[in-house]
């Protein structure tokens, strides 16, 4: 028998695919929803679901109806993000807003009394200068370097929509002021529908192989987050991400998951809490040169395809300590996968994948 009906999207993506891994292995029942020709993915990459995984496709998730999709399910999960590599500033700004604003006003209007939405601790900081977003921070760069500063759930960056020149953002940094808008309007649909259950998770740097039963990406463009781990490969230099605060995949849909089974009248528990805000970060951090020398003991295979030990471009890296206590009190969260683990099962994915895709292992990587 379910244990309910949930819509997740973004399905077939990183993270999306193990949140409806672990929803089936727990026995839930799942509605997929995804873009116009994706519905098959999903299928196959989860063939023993049988009546249990239902898929609705849309052509656009950001403007189209979705009554029927939303219709008498349990709880919403939103995912999906546009990728990096096939998206415009525009893209970053009207998907991840207008997406999420449409998936959830569709289920409020159908009477979805739980709405959980993917959010980025991106959001957790202030804008960065126009210089550093290329490191991929657009963050207060001097604040998420310190391991002095606890950073809590009621941190906010203080973008507004009105202060965004689409035309001059690039498009990191289009990224991630579109996922704080994003989840600003999700909190101010919170204000307005009291009695429903709203709840956003903020996972840092996400990092961890795909499910093992998903079709693989085509090129590494399509590698969400992995791919910043796969720039230590085939390069003399360090990846130029300013990231050092990570996340494995599975401890972020575990999350998800538990996010489900949250009582609506949840009692304070904590004394900064105002909204169920769920900071997802491994206690550690990494930096590059720490990732590499961890590979190049481990995997010493993968020797001649990382920089140097005294190679230089090492750029600093956030280590900002986070508050995710609140995380452990009510997920149950307080045991996350290590450094070293999270690194070496992506690595490993990282070689199948290209062995898969015949790309070999001796600098053919980079396409």
């Amino acid at each position: 028998m379910s244990k309910g009906l949930i819509l997740v999207t973004g399905a077939n993506g990183y993270i999306g695919g193990h949140i409806v891994d672990i929803l089936l292995n727990e026995g839930w029942t799942v509605r997929a929803l995804s873009r116009t020709g994706r519905a098959q993915s999903i299928r196959k990459s989860f063939p023993a679901a049988g009546e249990r995984l239902q898929t609705v496709e849309v052509p656009d998730i950001s403007a189209g109806d979705l009554s029927e999709a939303v219709k008498g399910v349990d709880a919403i999960i939103h995912t999906v993000s546009p990728g990096l590599s096939d998206s415009t500033p525009e893209d970053m700004i009207e998907k991840n807003v207008d997406g999420t604003l449409n998936i959830f006003k569709a289920g409020i209007a159908a009477g979805v009394k739980k709405l959980l939405y993917t959010s980025s601790f991106i959001t957790l900081f202030n804008d960065a200068p126009h210089s550093l977003t290329s490191l991929y921070l657009a963050a207060d760069l001097a604040r998420a370097l310190s391991d002095d500063d606890l950073i809590t759930n009621t941190d906010w960056s203080d973008i507004t929509l009105e202060q965004i020149d689409i035309k001059n953002t690039p498009l990191f940094t289009a990224y991630a002021h579109s996922k704080t808008i994003a989840e600003k309007e999700f909190w101010k649909l919170a204000d307005q529908h009291p009695d429903i259950d709203f709840i956003s998770f903020l996972p840092s740097m996400v990092l961890g192989p795909r499910i093992p039963t998903a079709p693989l990406p085509s090129n590494r463009e399509g590698l969400s987050t992995i791919e910043f781990l796969y720039q230590l490969f085939d390069s003399k230099t360090y990846p130029p991400i300013a990231i050092g605060n990570y996340v494995h995949v599975r401890d972020v849909a575990k999350a998800h998951v538990a996010g489900l089974s949250i009582n609506k009248s949840l009692p304070v528990i904590h004394n900064h809490q105002q909204k169920k805000r769920f900071i997802l970060t491994a206690p550690q951090t990494l930096t590059w040169r720490e990732a590499a020398s961890i590979i190049r003991r481990e995997r010493p295979s993968l020797d001649c395809r990382l920089p140097k030990e005294d190679a230089e471009g090492a750029i600093p890296q956030t280590k900002a300590p986070f508050d995710t206590k609140l995380t452990g009190d009510v997920l149950g969260l307080r045991e996350w996968k290590g450094l070293e683990e999270t690194l070496l099962e992506t690595v490993d994915w990282i070689v199948e994948w290209e062995k898969a895709k015949g790309l070999g292992s001796g600098g053919k990587g980079r396409n």
